[in-house]
């Protein structure tokens, strides 16, 4: 077979998933969002049950009104604004999870994006695991660089994820003796 001179080769990613990482300059304030953490729980300790498998999950958009978060609020959605200018918070909440909790497997319905920033992450408290919305790539085999099941990623205090709303993820349990605390949030536009 003949070869042209002007033969054209293409990639494309036609089907890819955004996952946005960034870290701000949150160190100093983590240790005042962990006191105001622990005042939402202690003045409302009845949990929430949605993914959450053990922990506490604030009820419904409580971080929302939390003056103390309003900096941190605004630096999250600046940054989901890199992604669509017209984004707003549609849901906030804290997460809480103590040694052998986790949560499930889920996704964010009526959302755009959904993210994390995470307060207190001790080692062993948990991943996030994001998996492969091509449910049918699974089944492929040979090609183990292209095709995963899901990615795990490692999270750290100060660490801001964002990722579709529709992107089905899980936390890994918590085999710390800590608390891993984060605030979790939704977009739409």
């Amino acid at each position: 077979m003949n070869s042209s001179k002007n033969e054209r080769r293409t990639t494309n990613g036609f089907f890819p998933t955004p996952v946005w990482q960034t870290n701000g300059d949150w160190d100093s304030e983590l240790p005042g969002f962990m006191s105001v953490v622990k005042r939402l729980q202690r003045d409302d300790p009845e949990e929430t049950v949605k993914s959450n498998e053990g922990g506490w999950h604030s009820r419904g958009n409580a971080a929302l009104s939390v003056p103390e978060f309003e900096a941190l609020s605004q630096w999250i959605l600046a940054e989901a604004r890199r992604i669509n200018p017209e984004f707003f918070f549609s849901g906030m909440w804290v997460n809480v999870n103590p040694h052998g909790s986790w949560n499930a497997r889920h996704c964010h319905p009526r959302s755009t994006i959904a993210g994390v920033f995470y307060f207190q992450v001790p080692e062993d408290s948990g991943n996030l695991v994001l998996y492969d919305p091509r449910d049918v790539a699974v089944m492929m085999g040979g090609l183990p660089k292209l095709v995963h099941k899901h990615v795990t990623l490692v999270p750290r205090a100060g660490l801001l994820v964002m990722f579709p709303a529709w992107l089905y993820h899980s936390v890994t349990r918590n085999k710390s003796h800590a608390e891993r605390v984060s605030l979790a949030f939704n977009c739409h536009f």
